[in-house]
């Protein structure tokens, strides 16, 4: 999504000196989106950071619509800024309602590791007990149950133990605008 935002603002850029005020606008819109993703971090100079949502998106998209091309150059890049626009949105929708199905993680994990439990503790019926059998068993368990845990983990990049690293989100923002 920050690839296509930087596109955005190379075709916008590339389209002439009256998108600078659209321009400013999507950077203050990424920069609303990255900082809401990463709060504890700086993404520029204490500039106005517009929040965004739906109708912003589409306010966006108006005054893109609304530029009077001169030429078939322009009208081209006004195409594509369209284009690429109309993705942003619908990758934005697509994020909110992964983020809204998330399921719990603990839960998972706890199904999955006492489902593994059963199943190689039945092996474990027909052998007689030593900690070798038992250890071997429930370190496969806890194997099982890390793995589906790390699946469910990478399933929501942002939250959690695992996530996505801002240094992408710095560079985009540092290249919007100029």
């Amino acid at each position: 999504m920050l690839a296509s935002v930087v596109q955005l603002d190379q075709y916008l850029r590339a389209y002439g000196p009256q998108t600078q005020d659209i321009r400013a606008r999507v950077r203050s819109l990424v920069v609303g989106v990255v900082q809401e993703r990463w709060p504890a971090e700086a993404f520029g100079p204490g500039e106005a950071v517009v929040e965004a949502n739906h109708q912003e998106m589409i306010e966006l998209q108006r005054k893109i619509a609304l530029l009077a091309p001169s030429d078939a150059a322009q009208k081209w890049f006004q195409s594509q800024a369209l284009q690429i626009t109309n993705n942003i949105v619908l990758l934005r929708q697509l994020m909110w309602n992964q983020e809204a199905e998330g399921a719990s993680r603990l839960p998972v994990f706890m199904v999955v590791f006492l489902s593994t439990v059963v199943v190689f503790g039945s092996f474990s019926l027909v052998v007689k007990p030593n900690p070798t059998v038992v250890g071997s068993l429930a370190l496969a368990a806890l194997a099982i149950a890390g793995a589906t845990f790390v699946i469910a983990e990478l399933n929501s990049p942002f939250h959690g133990l695992l996530q996505v690293p801002s240094t992408a989100a710095h560079a985009a923002v540092s290249t919007l605008g100029k």
